[in-house]
């Protein structure tokens, strides 16, 4: 009896113990004002656009800032919380070194892999002579590769933006301008591009901003918002061949000019398909939730989750799940107080604001998981103060990152969807979508990885899209996981990848300018020993010699110019090669001329001796 009653009196002593817990306040989830990291990378306050993405395949993202009067930087993730290392002049993306004024301006950057070699490709936007296209060479080399765009007359970028227009498998760019019409170049599958009509249906005459890309209507190809000033914006839908028409949609920043910097997109109510918020330079935020259904395109402004941040220029949004929910939250870069607000789990804007407290200029900015944690930073660009790292303080690996490779569809997937579900047998409904991009915030670039916070959950079901129409569906993947999917199986994937290369650099004029200077340098070779062994008559040991010499020698060149193009290690051992071909060749063709002689004067001196002998024989 007394056992049984201390059981009832613990029992009751238990439930309300769990209700007095369950209705204490939740802990406030904030990474702003207390979690601002320093230390991580120099001071640099004039910077604008940032590109936050991983360039050496380490699986920790890099920094790469464009700053408005001093060097651009390459800044080296080294492994987490640990000082990055600045790679600017290695890696050959300093931008443009001349002094600036208003028509020499460097504003954005987007990072992608226009030539489908796996390796990030930067555009750096600017104005004047200050844009360039820099392709990556690996090992942190970058070359400038500005002419393939093939661009004629004056260009005055602010941003750059990498999609596949026309689902070709190749990344296009599309550039806004500030001062003429915005420009799209496609992509001719060898590294060059050329400029292509991208709507004949309006005449372009806006200052275009920011912009950002989606399939808004869901019909499986990439349309694009531009941000414009003194002009309404534009909602371009894409026909799926590269050609877009303006959306005639009742949106307010449609209609009217309300001065927009940037445009975000994201599935923020969790229903699969993209909603978009607006930035403008009076610190507005219109919030259009996304209603498309079967391929026609229903956005309506939400009156209840549009801000006003009171006259606060409102630059950038990064739409990403921050506390790892499972819902998508945002963050805005301000003239002013950067703020960031929840997700309240139903796809409205929670009450409650997390604020850094500090006022600077902040521009560009972007999101990364910094210290591989399982949880997304963010780094943000001041143009008048230093910038800025928020470290996540959750920390606890409750979330899955999804990197998706292309195959056929272009390497970094950009376009393609993600549905996620709860783990069963079958799909069911969907708990969240996600898009693959690599443009985010105000002219800045991300990594194209797919973040999914778990919340609760220990496992998901997801079902992927490529933008080729290839589908793929995964079941049980666990929380606290890295994953990476392929297009199509190994086998398949590994064929296409060679044939796509073996394709690629049969149609650049650089492969077959490489090829004749290979085929040049086998020549020369060849002559040198030919000549060695059947004019000269070298003994072996003597040519062998002088090859080994021959191979120190292209060593040492190899390794001084290991770090440009293989034309220029090639021009470099072809003249070399050739120029001690010239010289040994010269000076062996002396002495054999030498020895022609010697030989001639001994055989006029033994035909003389043979007729003084008979001269002497006669007598």
């Amino acid at each position: 009896m007394f056992c049984s009653s201390n059981k009832i009196t613990l029992l009751i002593l238990f439930i309300i113990y769990s209700v007095l817990a369950s209705e204490q306040p939740q802990e406030k989830f904030s990474m702003l004002e207390s979690y601002q990291i320093t230390g991580l990378i120099p001071d640099i306050n004039d910077s604008y656009g940032v590109a936050f993405r991983d360039f050496t395949k380490d699986d920790y993202p890099d920094i790469y800032l464009v700053c408005f009067r001093n060097l651009n930087r390459l800044l080296i993730n080294n492994g987490g919380i640990i000082p990055f290392i600045d790679r600017t002049i290695y890696s050959g993306l300093g931008g443009y070194l001349m002094p600036r004024g208003e028509t020499n301006l460097e504003l954005g950057a987007c990072a992608a892999d226009y030539d489908n070699d796996g390796y990030p490709d930067i555009f750096l936007a600017g104005w004047g002579k200050t844009h360039r296209l820099y392709h990556n060479l690996k090992n942190l080399v970058f070359e400038d590769a500005t002419d393939a765009l093939n661009f004629k007359g004056i260009l005055d970028a602010n941003q750059g933006l990498w999609l596949d227009v026309d689902n070709d498998g190749y990344l296009d760019l599309y550039i806004t301008d500030e001062h003429s019409s915005n420009r799209l170049f496609k992509n001719n599958k060898n590294g060059y591009f050329t400029e292509s009509i991208w709507t004949n249906t309006f005449i372009d005459s806006a200052i275009s901003q920011g912009a950002c890309t989606g399939d808004f209507d869901m019909d499986g190809d990439m349309d694009i918002y531009v941000c414009n000033w003194f002009a309404p914006d534009y909602l371009l839908i894409n026909d799926g061949s590269g050609l877009f028409d303006k959306s005639n949609l009742s949106l307010p920043t449609l209609i009217e000019s309300y001065q927009s910097n940037s445009a975000s997109s994201g599935d923020m109510d969790n229903d699969g398909d993209l909603d978009l918020l607006v930035s403008t330079k009076d610190g507005h935020i219109y919030f259009y939730r996304n209603g498309s259904r079967s391929n026609s395109l229903d956005y309506r402004m939400d009156t209840a989750n549009s801000l006003d941040f009171h006259d606060q220029d409102a630059y950038g949004t990064l739409l990403q799940d921050f506390n790892n929910d499972g819902w998508i939250d945002c963050f805005f870069a301000l003239f002013g107080e950067n703020k960031l607000i929840l997700n309240d789990g139903s796809g409205s804007f929670n009450s409650e604001i997390d604020s850094d407290r500090k006022r600077a200029n902040s521009t560009g900015s972007s999101f990364a998981d910094l210290d591989q944690d399982g949880d997304l930073d963010i780094f943000v660009s001041n143009k008048n103060d230093l910038s800025r790292i928020y470290l996540n303080p959750i920390n606890d690996h409750n979330s899955i990152f999804i990197k998706l490779i292309g195959v056929v569809s272009n390497r970094d997937a950009l376009g393609s969807k993600v549905y996620f579900y709860e783990s069963g047998d079958s799909l069911g409904k969907i708990i969240g979508f996600r898009e693959v991009q690599a443009q985010c915030g105000y002219l800045s670039s991300c990594d194209p990885i797919i973040h999914f916070g778990m919340g609760t959950r220990q496992s998901i079901d997801i079902k992927i899209i490529f933008p080729t129409g290839n589908e793929l569906i995964k079941k049980n993947l666990i929380s606290g996981e890295k994953y990476e999917f392929l297009e199509y199986n190994t086998v398949i994937s590994k064929t296409i990848f060679t044939l796509n290369v073996v394709r690629y650099n049969l149609s650049r004029v650089n492969f077959w300018l490489n090829f004749a200077l290979i085929i040049l340098l086998i020549s020369i070779l060849w002559t040198y020993i030919y000549l060695g062994f059947n004019r000269y008559h070298w003994q072996a040991f003597g040519m062998a010699t002088q090859l080994i010499v021959w191979f120190v020698v292209s060593l040492i060149i190899y390794i001084i110019f290991r770090e440009t193009s293989l034309y220029t290690v090639l021009i470099a051992l072809n003249s070399v090669s050739l120029f001690g071909m010239l010289i040994v060749s010269g000076y062996s063709e002396r002495i054999r001329v030498l020895r022609l002689r010697r030989s001639v004067f001994r055989e006029k001196l033994q035909f003389l001796s043979e007729q003084m002998i008979n001269y002497h024989s006669n007598d």
